[in-house]
C-alpha cells in the first residue's frame, strides 16, 4: 500500500512541476518574460519525475519490483529535486561585477544624458541621465572611464546587467537609461 502512496505522490509532484515550467515557456513565447532556459529545464524535470512516477512503484498485483526507482520512487524524486536545487543555487541568478573600459560623449544640449560606448565593442552604448555625471567626465583627462556593470546570469548566459559605477561615481549618482546599437557593429555584443 506504501508503494501505490509513494507512486501516486510522486505522479502529484511530477504534474505540479512540469504545469508550472509549461506554463513559464507558454509565458517565454508569448513574449511576456525575458527569455531563458529555466522554464523549458523546470517542465523537463516535472515530465522526468512524472516518469518515474509512472515506471517506479509496486509492479502489477502488488508484486514488489526490483531497483532502486521501482522499490522507492517517492525517495529517488526527492534526490533528485535537492541536487537540482543545489546546482541551481550556483547556476541560476548568479550575480557577478563586471567592468568595461567605454568612450563617453553628451548626448542631449543640457549636458545631462551621457552616451557611454563600449571601448572593445564598437557601435554598442549604454545611456545615463544625470547633473553630476557630466562635469564629472569632464574633469578627467581623457574620453575614457571605467563602467562597472551588475551582470545577472542563468546557466551562463546574460540575464540582465546594470551601470553600478561610472568611473567613481556610484549608481546614486545617475540614472541608467538604456542601450542600443550604432550603425554596424565591428563585433559582437560586449553580452555574449
Amino acid at each position: 500500500m506504501a508503494g501505490r502512496f509513494q507512486k501516486r505522490v510522486t505522479c502529484a509532484l511530477g504534474c505540479i512541476i512540469s504545469a508550472v515550467g509549461v506554463w513559464g515557456t507558454a509565458e517565454i513565447l508569448g513574449g511576456h518574460v525575458w527569455p531563458s532556459l529555466l522554464e523549458p529545464l523546470v517542465a523537463l524535470l516535472g515530465f522526468l519525475i512524472l516518469g518515474i512516477g509512472a515506471w517506479g512503484g509496486p509492479g502489477s498485483q502488488g508484486v514488489p519490483r526490483r531497483g532502486a526507482v521501482r522499490r522507492n520512487p517517492l525517495r529517488l524524486s526527492f534526490v533528485i529535486l535537492g541536487s537540482l536545487a543545489i546546482a541551481w543555487k550556483f547556476t541560476i541568478g548568479v550575480t557577478t561585477l563586471e567592468r568595461h573600459e567605454m568612450r563617453w560623449r553628451y548626448v542631449s544640449v543640457d549636458h545631462r544624458e551621457i552616451e557611454l560606448e563600449y571601448a572593445d565593442h564598437p557601435g554598442w552604448f549604454e545611456t545615463a541621465w544625470s547633473p553630476e555625471v557630466g562635469p564629472y567626465l569632464e574633469s578627467l583627462t581623457t574620453d575614457r572611464v571605467p563602467v562597472v556593470f551588475q551582470v545577472t546570469r542563468d546557466l551562463g548566459k546574460v540575464r540582465g546587467y546594470v551601470e553600478v559605477r561610472i568611473g567613481e561615481l556610484d549608481g546614486t549618482h545617475f540614472q541608467p537609461m538604456g542601450n542600443g546599437l550604432r550603425g554596424s557593429p565591428a563585433g559582437p555584443s560586449p553580452w555574449r
